[in-house]
């Protein structure tokens, strides 16, 4: 028509890839790639369009800036790269990627190069999505600190189908008000989830939460960790990571956003040495959540659940176990031993194995408190053997 495309595909190649001009409309050359792959960018239409990266490495040494509508993709996450190569400040806080409204990232990989950085890399972050943003089969690598900013303001923003490794901070960095979804993604061993505050700026009074709607992400042998300060409505379910903790301590800003009313359900949860041994904590006004069949790595958890919010409803199976009390360990008529899983307010269970039976009815050991992660037990006189129980904590609040 008279008004010119309204949508099209611009093809971009690296020379390394063994790409010459003739097969695309912009050649990168590996020194300040971001300078061709914009002004692809910037030769869209206006209804939209597509900029494709043809197979090999891109070097960056400033941001990339999507218009909206409009879709960054490579044509193999394992063939096509991009990566960061200086340390200087850029527009929005030094990331290399901007996700803008209704804008994709996807089909690509991308190296933060974090060994460039000599100093201090707190706060560096190298890929931003703003409202309504998706980053989509990304392979995230070396990155200083944290992978993914993302700032919903108000409308859907998405991450899904990443893979993370050799991340220094979280994956995921995301704070004001909006809906994030984050699914089907994986991370390496120790890396942090993500964290999420909301409204933690304060510098607009948002009149919504930050709802984060996890699924199906996977921390390596569940050791990486799930952090929500200030978050509202949020969902997390069938994800394996170290522990979750749901608080409430940024700013309110002046309106009142309603934090609380989470959903945890179907997570298998692994607390690591490092951590405070929590699986899932509900802090100080975290209120009216729901926390259903969540799975409590057997041992891991000196204190699986702890609920200090109101109205919250908890109710995550048993955990179980196998002690044992030796002859040894007796002070007077008392002995109290370590039983992960248990907490000072769970319904336990306890019996002796069989083959035990008889020498607890005989010495009269049974079980007579408990603790967070302990168990005490009394006997009318000292056993002269050890004696084996098994045991069910019942985590229900």
């Amino acid at each position: 028509g008279s008004g010119g495309k309204r949508y099209a595909t611009v093809v971009v190649g690296a020379s390394n890839g063994g790409w010459n001009a003739s097969d695309c409309d912009y050649l990168c050359d590996g020194v300040d790639d971001q300078v061709e792959i914009n002004q692809a960018i910037a030769a869209l239409p206006a209804g939209g369009g597509e900029v494709l990266l043809l197979d090999g490495t891109y070097y960056l040494s400033g941001n990339l800036s999507l218009l909206r509508y409009s879709t960054l993709r490579g044509t193999n996450r394992d063939s096509v790269t991009l990566k960061r190569m200086t340390t200087s400040g850029y527009s929005e806080g030094a990331a290399l990627l901007i996700g803008s409204y209704q804008a994709v990232i996807q089909d690509l990989s991308y190296n933060g190069n974090s060994t460039i950085f000599q100093s201090s890399t707190s706060g560096v972050y190298d890929i931003l999505i703003g409202g309504g943003a998706k980053i989509k089969n990304i392979y995230i690598t070396s990155c200083a600190d944290i992978a993914v900013y993302a700032e919903p303001v108000g409308i859907l923003t998405e991450i899904g189908n990443c893979r993370f490794t050799a991340v220094g901070g979280p994956c995921v960095y995301a704070d004001y008000g909006g809906e994030l979804l984050y699914h089907d993604c994986y991370a390496g061993a120790g890396i942090p989830l993500i964290k999420a505050f909301g409204q933690e700026h304060d510098l607009t009074p948002l009149q919504y939460p930050l709802s984060i709607h996890m699924t199906n992400v996977i921390s390596h042998v569940g050791t990486g960790a799930v952090l929500f300060n200030g978050t509202g409505y949020c969902t997390v379910t069938n994800c394996t990571f170290s522990a979750i903790q749901m608080v409430n301590t940024v700013p309110t800003g002046s309106t009142s956003v309603e934090r609380g009313r989470h959903i945890l359900l179907g997570n298998c949860i692994n607390s690591g040495a490092s951590e405070s041994g929590i699986g899932i904590e509900f802090g100080n006004g975290v209120n009216n959540c729901v926390a259903i069949g969540n799975t409590f790595y057997s041992g891991a958890q000196s204190e699986p659940i702890q609920d200090n919010g109101q109205n919250n409803i908890v109710y995550n199976g048993a955990s179980s176990g196998q002690i044992t009390l030796p002859s040894s360990g007796w002070s007077g008529s008392t002995q109290t031993v370590s039983a992960p899983g248990v907490t000072a307010t769970s319904v336990v269970t306890t019996g002796p194995i069989p083959s035990n039976i008889s020498s607890a009815m005989e010495f009269g050991v049974y079980c007579s408190g408990q603790g967070n992660g302990t168990l005490t037990f009394t006997c009318t006189s000292a056993p002269s053997s050890s004696i084996t129980y098994t045991y069910t904590s019942q985590g229900v609040f």
